[in-house]
């Protein structure tokens, strides 16, 4: 899945994603980013980031609403 710069930006990381996805969150529409962690190869990190900025284009990064790592399976 395409992930929209100001997601990737909001993230603070540029390299492809594992899985992302738009959904909901909190009420607040939003995508979940999954990365690879970045200094445990046997984790992941998932990112939820308000995706307002996808269709305002008012701020050039998206707010991360969650940051959570967990064990890659």
């Amino acid at each position: 899945m395409d992930v929209p710069d100001c997601i990737r930006s909001g993230i603070g990381r540029s390299e492809p994603p594992i899985a992302a996805e738009r959904g909901v969150y909190k009420g607040k529409d939003a995508y979940l980013v999954v990365m690879p962690h970045t200094t445990d190869r046997h984790k992941v990190s998932a990112y939820v980031v308000d995706a307002a900025c996808t269709e305002k284009q008012l701020a050039p990064a998206g707010t991360v609403l969650l940051t959570r790592s967990y064990a890659r399976h």
